[in-house]
């Protein structure tokens, strides 16, 4: 196991979106009843902040699979975009399914965990 995710840097990253994917298919009001029994629970599965967590996450296991290939430029401008992209997709997709709806908000937010998490890896990149 130890040598695939060694061979395949970027594995992590590519569960992680499989997974983000099904989750963004659940219906919300799956969700709202697990919220509603406690307050810390109701902000952590709040949308905004799962967005914004699961796409930082997200750009971060790909920054993370550019360091084990040993890569000493990171395209952040492009992980950027595909961040971006894929959001975009996952939104369109909500939109066509009938229990959940496009919502220009997630992709702010999405966004946001992006840029956060960018901005950090590049900070610390350059110590």
């Amino acid at each position: 196991m130890r040598t695939f995710v060694k061979d395949h840097p970027f594995m992590p990253a590519w569960v992680f979106a499989v997974v983000m994917f099904g989750g963004c298919s659940v219906p919300v009001d799956k969700i709202s009843k697990i919220s509603e029994s406690h307050l810390i629970l109701s902000v952590i599965l709040s949308d905004s902040f799962l967005h914004f967590c699961m796409f930082g996450l997200l750009v971060w296991l790909i920054c993370y699979g550019y360091y084990r290939l040993g890569r000493f430029r990171v395209p952040y401008i492009k992980i950027f975009f595909m961040a971006i992209c894929y959001g975009l997709g996952i939104e369109i997709w909500q939109a066509v399914l009938s229990y959940r709806s496009f919502s220009i908000f997630d992709l702010f937010f999405d966004l946001l965990g992006i840029t956060v998490v960018i901005i950090i890896s590049k900070s610390r990149k350059s110590r």
